[in-house]
């Protein structure tokens, strides 16, 4: 992916929200949104960071 490109990822684990948040923080991405539907729970997430 390159810097600015956004990314859907869609998953039913309920740990999933704090994971990606964790996830996110640690490798300097943008979690710009995350909703439940259903019990899934469906996030984007903006690459702002070249983490490697």
């Amino acid at each position: 992916m390159k810097i600015g490109e956004c990314l859907e990822v869609i998953n039913g684990d309920c740990s999933f929200p704090s994971d990606l948040k964790a996830w996110c923080a640690m490798t300097k991405q943008s979690l710009l949104s995350i909703e439940a539907v259903s019990g899934i729970f469906h996030a984007y997430i903006e690459k702002v960071s070249d983490y490697r």
